[in-house]
């Protein structure tokens, strides 16, 4: 995804491209940022936009389907191993199964100021905080909150994609210059 002066351009490369395809471009109205996530099927952008609603652009890499939904809530996006997507909102985690294009509501959990999530093993969900809670969630696959912890050496907000990489959990720190591993075990 690109950022011009009033537009976002999202493009695809692949490996056996000499150079990227445009999938689509939208008018950017403010000066927050989108996500973007993708999946074997779909590419998903988070678009903020003046006014009541933001929108999900939801892309069909196979059809070339192009389909926007309106949202309430600002989010970050990640599709998770089985294609279900998670969006996290600061005060809410949202899961969501794509079907023909449509992003459909599976479930809601009210968590403090999450922003970044991953899926581990056993599709065991990892979400990081923001505003200095140096915090880490472990959410079951049905949205249930199994467990907070807090470590003081946790960054006090991340930034980048945590991520989940042989048995340890990945938070890169914002301005620390760091990246902290956690070995998380059952």
């Amino acid at each position: 995804m690109h950022r011009h002066k009033t537009t976002q351009k999202v493009e695809i490369l692949l490996p056996s491209m000499s150079s990227g395809e445009t999938l689509f471009e939208f008018e950017k109205t403010t000066n927050n940022a989108a996500d973007m996530a993708v999946s074997d099927q779909y590419v998903v952008v988070y678009r903020p936009k003046d006014g009541p609603d933001d929108e999900l652009i939801i892309y069909n890499l196979c059809s070339k389907e192009l389909k926007y939904q309106p949202v309430d809530v600002f989010h970050r996006v990640t599709f998770l191993e089985n294609g279900d997507l998670l969006a996290s909102s600061g005060q809410r985690l949202i899961k969501y199964r794509i079907v023909d294009g449509v992003a459909v509501h599976l479930w809601t959990t009210k968590l403090q100021n999450i922003i970044r999530v991953c899926s581990g093993p056993h599709g065991l969900i990892y979400g990081s905080t923001q505003n200095n809670t140096k915090s880490i969630y472990i959410i079951s696959p049905s949205g249930e909150k199994l467990h907070e912890f807090t470590h003081d050496q946790l960054p006090g907000a991340t930034t980048g994609q945590i991520s989940w990489r042989d048995g340890q959990l990945v938070v890169p720190g914002w301005g620390e210059k760091r990246v902290c591993l956690f070995k998380m075990t059952p």
